[in-house]
């Protein structure tokens, strides 16, 4: 908060209620807050402790104690002071923290600060600053006075003011004023909510595209299409894993890690391909010695990498990146590929470079070099244990490898970012080297709404953060082999058009720490075309967007055309998922833009609730991936056009489950199906694609 608070700068934006910029609540108020908050427990803490050695030594009776009162004129003028400054810091964080805080208040409808905050709370708080501003006058001067009348007195206006002013009234004027006429009360508010909203999750660049949809498709369109359709995998990477994991993994301290959907210049065009690379697995290791486990045994090796939309002759992957030694085609280079920073290695340490090494000797230049017996002492200590100093193989060759887990290693440098849970694999340059997104979140925007947490995956950092804005705003690559990382700021590809044109609190950070972050246009080429729209972000935005589509401030309140995310139909063949199921995570799919393939992350939505969804979709969103509209989103509203070539909103097209217990119920399908789910083959559907 301090870095933040020297470094915040305005942001051009005020909060609708008091007029104040919104880098005052991004960067001054959570420092005001922590130096009040601190400031209050150190005062009141002495100030307990004071009297307490005040009455210890006989300097100080209380009321009904004989001889009650002060020793000396000097104990209550001690005593009388420290109780003013704990008044005058209240009165200090009422108006400068709690007054502005009203506006990012969490709510039963929406967030920030309604009618009753606004007419109620507010003034109370008001209240409040001015009574204790004022009792703080009266224990200063209850110094020149006797007795406890005047503290006493201070003591009783505050309780008072704080029951009935931050209570009683707020409580009167909701049952009264607000709630035989909600809407009518709220409608103000709600607008101020939805355009926050809207500004603090991007959502105030989406654009909105209506699709028609039709029965019947033409031959015509599926020609037009046919480029798309070409490309449209066959290989599930949440399915194939199993595959990869017998056909890959060759040596036993090697696994084939998760599989991940991308796209690589392949016969001359860009194709989705499935790549898994080749991971260290700790468990698996022939021997659990400290030698095997930290000198020879230190990084994994190579990926296996195959084209998404086809199988070879005998069914398998047709892979073009394969087998220990690796092997590759001529469209790829793989001439390092060992992994010596990757997934799965986190608390994991490695001495690189020792005569024990397994395979080909490590010659990078990062790590901590071991040639001197100092350093071997100091690695010995750290780790608890004897090894490095005695270990013959341990040399001036020998580098000492920590925090390998892309994870591990990027919030250690940046903690302050909130990094995915996905680091995405690349070939790039003769290595593998990873992609791995990292957002920048506030708690502390007027009027957004706070963000529900429970969809975001396993190991983001953003399960564990309150927030109510959230920005893309970094993608670091981290090299497999040598652990280099380099972060570049990409918040603007997020932010074209909005309402807020950079992201705010990651500049902040960059005016602290200058040399940390790189500009995004000097982000190589071939990276650059790995990118993918963020998962988590996509996530956050179509939780919100299926009750933010409603410009309404009335239907808002109501909730009567909220969205919801449609549900996960499953891979089972022979039962669908039903409304107990999950929300669908966002797919990666080839879409058909002007007869030309997009790649893209997309997410459908369904009317309804989460207790009550319906049967159609809504609309999908769709979040681009392309480098030259990377960080685009569009929503595609469903519509129908008529025989008569009149469109209509709203058209009952089938949602995932729907459409899934079609597809089972078609005695086509459900007879191939029947043929093959036999003699202990099992038959799994592969994720839906819109």
């Amino acid at each position: 908060t301090w870095m933040l608070f020297l470094n915040g700068a305005n942001v051009g934006l005020s909060d609708p209620q008091f007029g104040i910029d919104l880098g005052f609540y991004f960067f001054k108020l959570p420092f005001l807050d922590y130096v009040l908050s601190w400031l209050f427990a150190a005062v009141i803490t002495i100030a307990l402790a004071t009297g307490g050695v005040y009455y210890l030594n006989g300097s100080l009776r209380p009321p009904g104690a004989r001889k009650a009162g002060f020793g000396t004129p000097a104990v209550k003028a001690h005593l009388s002071v420290l109780l003013a400054t704990l008044a005058l810091i209240k009165a200090a964080e009422y108006y400068f923290v709690r007054r502005p805080a009203l506006t990012f208040a969490e709510g039963r409808v929406f967030d920030g600060a309604g009618y009753t905050a606004v007419n109620a709370q507010l003034p109370a708080t008001l209240l409040l600053t001015l009574v204790s501003l004022f009792c703080g006058g009266l224990l200063v001067y209850n110094v020149w006075r006797r007795g406890w009348g005047l503290p006493v007195v201070a003591l009783t206006l505050w309780l008072a003011v704080s029951v009935l002013g931050a209570g009683a009234l707020p409580a009167f004027v909701q049952r009264f004023q607000v709630d035989p006429q909600k809407a009518a009360r709220e409608i103000d508010f709600i607008q101020r909510n939805q355009e926050a909203t809207k500004a603090a999750y991007g959502l105030d660049t989406l654009t909105t595209e209506k699709f028609d949809y039709t029965e019947m498709v033409s031959d015509a369109e599926v020609d037009d299409a046919l480029p798309v359709i070409d490309r449209v995998p066959v290989l599930d990477p949440d399915l194939i894993g199993d595959t990869f994991r017998a056909q890959q993994s060759k040596k036993p301290q090697f696994s084939m890690g998760e599989v991940f959907l991308d796209r690589y210049e392949i016969d001359g065009a860009e194709k989705t391909a499935v790549l898994s690379v080749r991971d260290l697995s700790r468990n698996d290791l022939p021997g659990r010695s400290w030698e095997q486990e930290h000198l020879v045994y230190t990084a994994g090796e190579g990926v296996a990498l195959a084209p998404a939309d086809r199988v070879a002759s005998d069914g398998r992957p047709d892979y073009l990146i394969e087998d220990l030694p690796v092997r590759t085609t001529d469209e790829f280079v793989l001439d390092k590929p060992q992994v010596y920073f990757g997934r799965g290695l986190a608390d994991w340490y490695a001495i690189a470079g020792t005569s024990r090494e397994d395979g080909e000797r490590f010659d990078g230049s990062t790590g901590i070099a071991l040639g001197s017996v100092w350093r071997q002492i100091e690695t010995s200590l750290r780790f608890g244990v004897i090894d490095p100093l005695i270990s013959s193989s341990v040399d001036e060759d020998s580098r000492l490898l920590m925090r390998r887990d892309p994870n591990e290693r990027l919030s250690a440098l940046a903690p302050f970012v909130s990094w995915s849970s996905e680091a995405l694999p690349v070939v790039s340059e003769g290595r593998v080297k990873y992609l791995q997104m990292g957002y920048t979140t506030v708690s502390t925007y007027p009027y957004a709404q706070f963000s529900p947490t429970d969809d975001l995956p396993e190991g983001s950092d953003l399960r564990s953060r309150r927030f109510n804005s959230m920005r893309a705003a970094v993608v670091a690559t981290i090299d497999g082999y040598d652990g280099s990382v380099k972060m570049y700021r990409i918040d603007r590809e997020f932010t074209d058009g909005a309402a807020i044109d950079e992201d705010p609190v990651i500049a902040a950070w960059e005016r602290a720490l200058p040399q940390l972050f790189t500009p995004f246009d000097e982000l190589p080429e071939d990276l650059r075309a790995h990118l993918q729209y963020p998962d988590e972000l996509l996530r956050v935005q179509t939780r919100m967007y299926g009750r933010y589509h409603v410009d309404d401030p009335e239907t808002f309140y109501d909730g009567s055309e909220n969205w919801i995310v449609a549900r996960n139909p499953g891979n089972d063949v022979a039962e669908v998922s039903g409304q107990t199921a999950g929300p669908i995570a966002p797919a990666q799919l080839m879409l058909n833009r002007d007869g030309e393939p997009a790649f893209v992350r997309s997410r459908p939505l369904t009317p309804g609730t989460e207790a009550a969804a319906r049967a159609d979709l809504a609309a999908y969103v769709v979040g681009d991936s392309d480098p030259e509209r990377f960080g685009d989103l569009t929503a595609y509203t469903m519509s129908t056009v008529e025989a008569d070539g009149e469109r209509r909103e709203g058209a009952e097209v089938e949602n995932p489950t729907r459409a899934q217990v079609a597809i089972n119920n078609d005695p086509r399908i459900s007879e191939k199906v029947t043929l093959l789910n036999q003699s202990g083959s099992n038959v799994r559907f592969g994720a839906m694609q819109l």
